[in-house]
């Protein structure tokens, strides 16, 4: 295992949470989806 994995894994997680929580709809899209996919399968 490379000595600087856990500072690479680190810089791309904060990438990538900047580009999400920039962007409105992937926020709703990922709190409103696994709600939804509950719901479907417990109730239908």
């Amino acid at each position: 295992m490379s000595t600087h994995f856990f500072a690479d894994t680190s810089v791309l997680l904060g990438r990538s949470m900047r580009h999400i929580f920039r962007s409105v709809d992937t926020i709703i899209t990922t709190a409103i989806t696994p709600i939804a996919l509950m719901l479907l399968f417990v109730y239908v």
